[in-house]
């Protein structure tokens, strides 16, 4: 690869083709489980390959084909096997490098990707698949209608699953995929950008991986394609689901829930009666009012050094756009903070300067 990467421009595709598409040829010929070894193996090689290479400036217009080949092969591959931890995990490192390596020729098969990629979380819930959801809206969201039907429809759909999934499994205890038929015991590439230090897959990590995922791909959506989140039937879970990363232990999650839900409620949106955002934005922050602002306030009192700053530019935006509504849900959920946070002299002197 830092030979291929060293040669002419015009030379690239094709060389990088002699080492990469034997790979796919491996990961196309799995037909059982004996074989994931040899097509995890494979995905890895492309991987690093890519990872070393990177985009391509001017690409030949073959390669756009080419594309198309790989991803029915990926495509047929995660059909059968993307329930599989192991599996999400190379595969979505895979996609995420070619995304970058084809750039505008991977627009055809976006759509196409869109919809493996929220099938195969419904199956497993791997938070891979989040991950890339999120890249791939980034990267073309708004393109065409046929893209953002595919777009909004992996968010509903992933939006559901989680939604559903936290109904009966406490936050900390969400699984991040399925079973996997190899430990995964290398260390994997996933997520880091060339040269950069290896890190271990997120299910060997304390990260709550899909939580914080899934955080990332409401920030990606509110930033490239609102349109697909506040007029969406899945925005009110999608807000709840982001409430709740806020109980998780995970400082770096924690930050991330607080972007998105400051995001949604310091949004232009609300500056404008005529926006179609404004009424979905209004009536999901008061609907949940009485369970984000005991959130907020038990982030504010024991957050480490990042986080109350957060949800103090939070509450800033709230008494600027729901003034009373903050001033009927602050006292209580004040009353509800322990007392080794707020004695009840502190929780009694603040309510008097609140109130005035």
């Amino acid at each position: 690869a830092h030979i291929i990467v060293a040669m002419p421009p015009a030379e690239v595709a094709s060389a990088l083709s002699q080492f990469v598409m034997p790979d796919v040829e491996v990961v196309h010929s799995v037909s059982g489980s004996a074989d994931l070894r040899r097509a995890a193996d494979a995905l890895e090689r492309i991987d690093v390959y890519l990872a070393i290479i990177g985009r391509v400036p001017d690409l030949p217009a073959s390669c756009a084909a080419t594309c198309q080949q790989v991803w029915s092969v990926l495509d047929g591959f995660l059909a059968q096997f993307g329930h599989l931890a192991s599996v999400a995990d190379r595969a979505c490192v895979a996609i995420r490098r070619g995304l970058v390596f084809f750039d505008e020729m991977a627009f055809a098969v976006a759509p196409s990707v869109l919809d493996r990629l929220s099938a195969c979380f419904e199956a497993s819930t791997a938070s891979g698949y989040l991950w890339i959801t999120g890249k791939v809206i980034e990267q073309f969201a708004g393109r065409s209608a046929e893209m953002d039907r595919a777009a909004s429809s992996a968010f509903e759909r992933e939006s559901a699953r989680l939604f559903s999934l936290l109904q009966s499994t406490p936050p900390t205890q969400v699984p991040d995929g399925g079973p996997g038929l190899f430990p995964l015991s290398r260390v994997s590439f996933s997520r880091c950008p060339p040269f950069s230090p290896p890190a271990f897959p997120a299910r060997l990590s304390r990260r709550p991986a899909v939580l914080d995922d899934y955080t990332h791909l409401v920030l990606t959506l509110i930033d490239s394609a609102p349109s697909l989140i506040f007029l969406s039937p899945a925005f009110p879970s999608a807000f709840q689901s982001v409430l709740t990363a806020l109980t998780l232990p995970s400082p770096r999650v924690v930050i991330t829930a607080l972007d998105a839900i400051r995001a949604v409620v310091g949004h232009d949106a609300l500056e404008d009666p005529s926006s179609p955002f404004a009424a979905p934005i209004r009536a999901v922050v008061e609907s949940t009012a009485q369970q984000s602002i005991p959130l907020l306030l038990d982030v504010l009192v024991g957050g480490g050094e990042d986080e109350p700053y957060n949800v103090l530019t939070i509450l800033r935006l709230l008494s600027m756009q729901f003034p009373t509504l903050l001033a009927t849900t602050v006292p209580p959920a004040i009353e509800l903070l322990p007392v080794r946070a707020a004695s009840q002299q502190e929780k009694a002197d603040f309510l008097s300067r609140f109130g005035r």
